[in-house]
């Protein structure tokens, strides 16, 4: 994945190293090794550290798999394109130029990417033609392509030649054609043809040697003249140290010298160009024109002294210039990074080695101070806007507030504050809309409308738009937090609610059961066990035999008695032909208590389920007072009425209360008042097997008069009175 690597992956596979693996030759053959990449590379599913590149296998690197093909034989003649990068990062790399488009720009997936600022992401474009010629476009970059310092108009192609320069922004990158070096091969049947030419003036040569000036004087006047700036006449008499006497001992000296010459030339050239740039405020091109003067280094400030100062100058103007340029990125952007641009404000208060004092100086100083007041500005009103945000209280609704101080602070404010702040009112609008959709359902929860609660839709602002401040993503937690908390209570109210409600006569709220169990006249039934008055019931009946039937349930009051000190399930006695109403009592009482309870412990204190669990309260209020009746019945009664009356008691008694008869706990006196019940009714059974009809008639009725109703000796007798027996 490094910039470097000749074959690079997607910077999203993660599995593949910066290095991971080296193409060398061995012989002629190519060998795939290992770099030391921690995932490997694997070969028919097996981990490899080298292996032969052959036609046809298949590589398996990181997420990528990787076919090796036999490679096509190139046109006679042709040759593969290269860019050398002459500065940055890449300095004295070769890039091959391989493929028909490759792209430039800051983009990290770029063919050759550039990273800086100044650099486009979709910068500029290589296009390899049919015929073998590479040619440049400028992909509509903000600052220009240039190809030997001359601009490209945007989507303009330009053919390029071998040792063209192109330039974007800092970088300096050199053409060399793949077809150049096979045409040298033709310069040397010219060189031939030179030889015997420079043979035969070779005699002249010497004549004409005879009457000119030596080499070391041509050399010596044309460095006065490079010193004094004059580099075109330097020029001229450096060639002249060629043909002048001594010339062999000079050329050494008067190459390098039109090698400096040139590299001087161009650098007071660019620094001309530089000050130009900062005096008509072109700062782009101007940081373009610095960039470039730093890529030569000492040597190309060499020419004399005052050189040396200006290249000292022209860095100072380019840190500055670096400085502002970002600062005013920053400003531009509306996420910028306050702490990167304090630091970027503090870095142009510096400014140290800056020429104040020239022309160039002076516009970028105005400049300079223009931003820093802007980033003070800036600065100065996001504090404050982080003071306010700091306020922010989402359950007690100070949204509206805040969006009123923040939308005055933003009159007379500046454009950067303005629209830093308008990325702040968004969320909190939308982070009002929320709060008023969980208050929305928190009412219609509260009145029992949970079809409509359901309904309702939090929607949040985008977790992107609240990490504009720590105060307002927090806020946002809060009530996506609160919002899931009371979806849990919309359900579990819409169930608690639903249940008490289902067992109830066509969905009424209201108990029936105790305001039977409060009405003498139908208790009194309930205690002389009217169904023994009438035939045997039939199992798969119907309708109650009766009030105790009604009540009690016949079958399932004694299993209820016949299971203590246990307690049946109430599934138990689900499968009898119908249920009680003491168990339906039972039964939605609990769920009532449940449904009460957590009414009250998340807060509903108005509406619809606030009124419920009041009512619920007075049901448990009656039930209790109901139950007390009971115990006193029990307390004052003996035999099968008192059981009766002591076993409604239990039955109606929550959980988290202990029930005490006659000083005992109530559950061991009904298990001992029914054993001995059970007692007497088997001794009468023994002296009915013993009797004749007359006296077994006797015994008959006195023990369905004493015996509670599902008693096995009670039915058999029950069973005799119907068949007149």
């Amino acid at each position: 994945r490094d910039p470097s690597c000749q074959l690079r992956a997607s910077a999203a596979d993660k599995l593949i190293s910066s290095r991971h693996a080296i193409v060398k030759k061995q012989g002629k053959k190519l060998l795939l090794q290992d770099a030391g990449s921690r995932n490997g590379i694997f070969l028919r599913g097996k981990r490899i550290s080298s292996c032969k590149l052959r036609p046809g296998i298949k590589l398996t690197i990181g997420e990528s798999i990787l076919v090796v093909e036999e490679s096509k034989k190139a046109p006679r003649g042709a040759g593969v394109h290269k860019l050398a990068a002459l500065n940055g990062p890449m300095k004295g790399k070769k890039i091959p130029l391989q493929t028909e488009r490759m792209l430039i720009g800051s983009d990290p997936e770029a063919n050759i990417p550039l990273l800086d600022m100044l650099v486009s992401k979709k910068h500029a474009e290589l296009l390899i033609k049919a015929d073998g010629s590479c040619w440049v476009r400028d992909l509509e970059s903000r600052n220009g392509t240039f190809v030997n310092n001359i601009r490209l108009a945007p989507n303009t192609e330009r053919l390029l030649k071998n040792n063209d320069r192109l330039s974007i922004a800092q970088f300096e990158l050199r053409f060399e054609d793949g077809a150049f070096e096979h045409r040298e091969t033709r310069l040397w049947l010219h060189l031939l043809i030179a030889l015997l030419t420079i043979g035969l003036g070779l005699l002249a040569r010497q004549v004409y040697m005879s009457i000119k000036p030596g080499a070391e004087i041509f050399l010596n006047n044309a460095r006065k003249l490079a010193f004094e700036e004059n580099f075109e006449g330097a020029r001229m008499l450096v060639k002249d140290v060629f043909t002048a006497k001594e010339a062999e001992k000079h050329t050494p000296a008067a190459t390098e010298l039109l090698r400096q010459i040139d590299i001087w030339e161009k650098t007071l050239q660019t620094w001309h160009q530089a000050c130009e740039a900062l005096e008509r405020k072109n700062w782009t091109a101007a940081a373009r024109l610095l960039a470039a003067l730093q890529v030569g280094g000492a040597e190309s400030w060499a020419w004399n002294e005052e050189a040396g100062a200006l290249r000292r100058q022209a860095n100072a103007m380019k840190n500055n210039l670096d400085n502002m340029l970002r600062a005013k990125f920053l400003l531009m952007r509306d996420d910028c990074d306050l702490e990167e641009l304090k630091e970027t404000g503090v870095k142009m208060g510096e400014r140290s080695g800056f020429p104040a004092d020239t022309g160039y100086g002076k516009a970028l100083k105005i400049e300079l101070d223009r931003s820093i007041a802007q980033i003070d500005e800036l600065l100065d009103q996001n504090q404050k806007l982080s003071k306010l945000l700091q306020d922010i209280n989402y359950e007690k609704g100070s949204f509206e507030n805040l969006a009123s101080a923040i939308t005055e602070m933003q009159k007379d404010s500046a454009p950067q504050f303005r629209r830093r702040s308008a990325m702040v009112l968004e969320p909190l609008k939308g982070l009002r809309k929320a709060q008023l959709t969980l208050q929305e359902c928190r009412r219609l929860i509260a009145n029992a409308e949970f079809d409509a609660a359901a309904e309702l839709e939090l929607v949040l602002p985008s977790l992107e738009s609240c990490s504009i401040d720590a105060n307002i993503s927090n806020c946002r937690k809060a009530l996506d937090t609160q919002g899931k908390e009371l979806r849990d209570i919309l359900n579990q109210a819409r169930y608690l609610y639903t249940q008490y409600i289902s067992l109830g006569d066509s969905g009424s709220i209201e108990l029936e059961g105790l305001a039977f169990l409060q009405d003498e006249s139908q208790m009194a039934k309930v205690f002389a066990c009217d169904i023994l008055d009438g035939p045997l019931p039939k199992h798969f009946r119907k309708t109650p035999a009766g009030v105790y039937d009604r009540v009690l349930g016949f079958e399932e009051f004694y299993t209820f008695l016949n299971a203590l000190p246990e307690k049946p399930a109430f599934q138990t006695v689900a499968d009898l032909p119908f249920v009680s109403l003491l168990s339906v009592t039972v039964q939605r009482l609990a769920c009532g208590s449940r449904l009460r309870n957590f009414i009250e412990n998340i807060g509903f204190h108005e509406g619809k389920l606030a009124d419920l669990a009041k009512q619920i309260h007075l049901y448990e209020k009656t039930r209790d007072e109901i139950i007390d009746q009971l115990l006193r019945k029990a307390e004052n009664s003996q035999g099968r009425e008192a059981i009766i009356a002591a076993a409604i008691a239990e039955r109606l008694c929550p959980e988290n209360r202990q029930l005490k008869l006659k000083d005992q706990d109530l559950v061991p006196w009904l298990v001992a008042e029914q054993k001995a019940l059970r007692r007497k009714i088997n001794e009468r059974l023994s002296e009915f097997d013993r009797s004749g009809p007359t006296v077994q008639i006797q015994i008959r009725d006195e023990i369905i008069a004493m015996g509670i109703p599902g008693d096995s000796a009670v039915r058999r007798m029950w069973a005799l009175r119907e068949a007149g027996k």
